[in-house]
């Protein structure tokens, strides 16, 4: 089947918008340099090209036999100068739609929560040990501790599901403090009280004030990232404070 470099571009682009709306390849589709980028659009087009064809020879045999309204013989009636156009369009429209129902498709598996799942998958097949430990801080419900590189510390949930080569963090706080010189973590803010007493004054309206709340700490500020569980911090490392502050008193 000849084809000229003009039909070719229609594939070609409809294999981009394929890649770039597609939940499995958006994500690559965002990182990949220009020659990547285009082997992968190049790929998604041929496999369009290569179902419009299959469809070009497949649909008057089945449809134009009994339908007079033939989309196929609509085409040539239209006496496009250009051979060969009908198949590059429809090779078009395949690979620039056919994302909506895959993902869609993926919205009933994950029941309407895919992007998320999408973003754990990610996490897990490309993901460092900064971004696994957020993914277990999502994953376990657990919070996250976050020291940025002026000593400020901040803990709380990821407000959004982090994905790798992100470049914000997206976290909401329930402490906050600093490290000393030391290196040792002084929690001197809880917001967990005022988020309680949001929730009593203002029952109908406390979700739009509690997310205002969520701050965006870019990753290169980022020093440290670990689990933090309240619980052990308080039960041993708070304790080691107190005896070590009154072993230098004495």
């Amino acid at each position: 089947m000849p084809y000229n470099l003009p039909l070719l571009l229609l594939p070609l682009l409809g294999g981009f918008v394929f890649i770039r709306n597609w939940y499995r390849t958006r994500w690559h589709t965002k990182r990949a340099d220009k020659d990547r980028l285009a082997v992968h659009a190049s790929l998604a087009g041929l496999a369009s090209l290569a179902i419009a064809y299959v469809l070009g020879r497949l649909l008057p045999s089945f449809i134009c036999q009994r339908d007079a309204l033939c989309l196929p013989l609509w085409w040539d009636w239209l006496h496009v100068p250009w051979p060969h156009t009908g198949t590059a369009v429809l090779s078009f429209l395949i690979a620039s739609l056919g994302w909506a129902p895959l993902n869609w498709f993926e919205d009933i598996w994950y029941q309407h929560n895919a992007v998320h799942a999408e973003n754990l998958r990610i996490i897990r097949d490309y993901g460092g040990p900064f971004e696994l430990t957020l993914y277990r801080s999502m994953e376990q419900k657990k919070l996250v501790m976050l020291t940025l590189t002026n000593n400020k510390v901040y803990i709380g949930e990821v407000a959004r599901t982090f994905i790798p080569n992100e470049k914000i963090i997206f976290l909401f706080p329930t402490h906050s403090g600093y490290r000393d010189s030391q290196h040792r973590l002084n929690v001197t803010t809880s917001y967990v009280d005022a988020y309680k007493q949001i929730v009593l004054d203002d029952p109908f309206n406390y979700r739009e004030i509690l997310s205002d709340f969520r701050i965006a700490i870019p990753v290169e500020l980022v020093v440290s990232a670990s689990l933090y569980l309240p619980d052990i911090y308080a039960r041993y490392f708070t304790r080691k404070l107190i005896i070590s502050a009154t072993s230098e008193t004495e």
